[in-house]
């Protein structure tokens, strides 16, 4: 069989499209085996490149915690800076001040002072019933301006208990070293007796009990192996202010006492009825009373214009002559009010006038005197009292001057009715008070009625022929 052979051209064509076919074919093979390769690189350096971005993510993650964990985490100078804006903080915390309201406040004052002299932050203790001490319920600033402390003190830092309480229970957190605590109590000496300083041992447990110290858990009193702790008393005499020398020296023998104790807090217990200190150059400014209660007192003085106010401490009168000073009280308030063209009368008076509890803390014994004496000017009188009044406001709220772990009790402790009468007799038109007999014939809270309106006066000037409504007319008076 013969054989078939294709034209030469054909071959030679067929040959040729054969090669084209091949460069083709090796044409795409090199551009995807180079496209693969590409997204193979691509891809690692993508991968790669993610990797990266999540480590520097973690890192920052890690960083910000770290920051975190610093801010949250204070050191000891830290939390010292915070409360007493010093890296190393010695407090002197008052724990106890002996009287009553109007009298504490003049002690604090000289807490001031010795806290100033010592170097110390002061701690304002918790206030209540008229009271400063650890086991009251409403924080310092329930009764008066800090920031007024402040400005009238500038080279004085104070706190409040809670704020102290704030201030270890942090040192606890961070496991710092545990601050050391001495106890020391003011007293004053016998009449012949000389300034000196006495060690005595006491039961911490009781100790803290009595005080309500049992919150403040990050504090060392000493070896507390021990059942019992060492206190010590410093009694010092108490001379007038016109002994200079001798108020000087005693003065300074206190302050030196205090200086001596290296402790990080001193609790005090402060017993002195009568402190001066001559040699020192900065005598703090009168306790000024807090806004809200100035402003409840002044929307009273605002509702009474014109008005006589009357206080009536009956708690030092004689019994016997209680009623004769009742007589002799509404003949003077017709009197006055006549000459004078006053219709109000507001009265001020340690006795239950309106029922409910004595109105001093005090004020142990109540008599058949008291009574007919009392009812004596509830039947011939028309007048306002505080808690009359008062039922026309809005309810007063204070719960946010409760003390750390204590729940608001009465919202108008009789602490809080003092000083509420004290302002708005400073601000009456007209002021009297007891005579000798009545009542004391004088005291810190009539005193200091007295000088704020002194103040007030002062303020306001000469009056016209016709003064306004609120003008204080006179500075005080007996009947």
């Amino acid at each position: 069989m013969a054989k078939t052979y294709q034209p030469i051209d054909s071959i030679a064509s067929h040959s040729i499209w054969r090669k084209w076919v091949l460069s083709c074919f090796a044409v795409v093979l090199c551009i995807l085996f180079w496209n693969i390769a590409t997204y193979t690189f691509s891809d690692e350096e993508t991968t790669n490149d993610f990797d990266s971005k999540v480590q520097i993510d973690d890192t920052q993650s890690a960083s910000a915690g770290i920051v975190d964990d610093y801010q949250e985490t204070m050191t000891e100078e830290q939390i010292n800076l915070k409360y007493c804006g010093s890296p190393v903080c010695k407090f002197m915390f008052p724990v106890f001040v002996n009287e009553q309201e109007s009298r504490a406040r003049l002690h604090m004052r000289r807490l001031i002072i010795l806290a100033q002299e010592t170097g110390r932050a002061l701690v304002l203790p918790n206030v209540e019933h008229s009271r400063y001490s650890t086991c009251q319920t409403y924080s310092f600033d329930y009764y008066y301006s800090i920031e007024a402390m402040r400005q009238s003190s500038p080279n004085t830092t104070f706190i409040t208990q809670s704020q102290l309480l704030l201030w270890s229970q942090e040192m606890k957190a961070i496991r710092a070293r545990i601050p050391t605590v001495n106890i020391v109590y003011l007293n004053k000496t016998g009449k012949n007796d000389l300034d000196r300083i006495v060690s005595e041992q006491i039961n911490l447990e009781v100790y803290k009990k009595d005080y309500c110290l049992q919150p403040f858990d990050y504090l060392s009193y000493g070896d507390e192996l021990e059942t019992n702790i060492t206190a010590f008393r410093v009694f010092a005499r108490q001379p007038t202010a016109e002994n200079i020398v001798t108020a000087v020296a005693v003065a300074q023998f206190v302050i030196n006492s205090l200086r001596s104790i290296q402790s990080d807090v001193i609790f005090v217990h402060y017993h002195f009825r009568r402190f001066n200190c001559p040699q020192v150059q900065h005598i703090p400014a009168p306790l000024q009373y807090a806004d809200h209660l100035i402003e409840r007192a002044e929307t009273i003085s605002t509702f009474l214009y014109p008005y006589i106010a009357i206080h009536w401490r009956m708690e030092t009168a004689r019994p016997e002559k209680l009623v004769s000073c009742s007589i002799r009280l509404l003949e003077y308030v017709q009197r006055i009010k006549k000459e004078q063209k006053i219709s109000n009368v507001y009265v001020a008076t340690d006795y239950p006038i309106d029922g409910g509890d004595i109105h001093s803390g005090s004020f142990l014994e109540l008599t058949e005197d008291h009574h007919r004496a009392a009812k004596m000017v509830v039947n011939n009188l028309d007048f306002y009292t505080w808690q009359r009044l008062n039922t026309t406001l809005p309810p007063f709220e204070n719960d946010e001057f409760v003390a750390i772990g204590k729940k608001p009790v009465d919202k108008e402790r009789l602490g809080v009715l003092a000083i509420w009468d004290k302002l708005v007799l400073m601000h009456a038109n007209w002021f009297v008070s007891g005579p000798v007999g009545c009542c004391r014939s004088t005291s810190s809270y009539t005193a200091q009625v007295v000088k704020g309106r002194g103040t007030i006066m002062e303020y306001q000037g000469p009056l016209g022929e016709e003064p306004p409504k609120d003008a204080l007319l006179n500075l005080w008076d007996t009947w």
